[in-house]
């Protein structure tokens, strides 16, 4: 192997070991909807942190970003903070939750608007579907 190829990839893993020691470790996952006939319908890319924040990006066939999330939990994990940003429709929706209330801010040009609803533990926000599902997975395999 020569000496560049050596350097380089030396130098590669130097970088990842920088970031792994910055920001902690990432787990990332990658999924393909597909339609009828086998068609790709979009791909979703997520990054779970150690933090407890999970950012998710949805692109197209021909891998044009189209959607993104980016969610944090505090409480329960069917409850996440959210903000879903919609590059196509070009509007952004924002998810703040309380101890017992979660406030949904979608902008609009004339000032936006502001839904609250209660909190239950019944209630699932977006992604919190997942850590509910594997939290009560159990329940499901009866």
């Amino acid at each position: 192997m020569s000496s560049i190829i050596r350097l380089i990839s030396f130098t590669g893993f130097l970088t990842l070991n920088v970031i792994v020691m910055a920001y902690g470790s990432v787990l990332h996952s990658v999924g393909i909807a597909r339609g009828v006939g086998s068609s790709v319908s979009y791909i979703v890319h997520h990054q779970y942190f150690d933090s407890g924040q999970h950012l998710i990006r949805y692109y197209d066939n021909d891998l044009r970003l189209l959607l993104t999330k980016e969610l944090s939990c505090a409480g329960l994990p069917q409850h996440p903070t959210l903000m879903q940003t919609d590059l196509l429709r070009q509007t952004e929706i924002t998810i703040e939750t309380e101890k017992t209330t979660a406030f949904m801010t979608k902008p609009s040009l004339k000032g936006g608007d502001v839904f609250q609803f209660e909190l239950t533990e019944d209630v699932i926000i977006d992604a919190g579907f997942d850590a509910f599902s594997r939290a009560n997975w159990g329940f499901f395999e009866q």
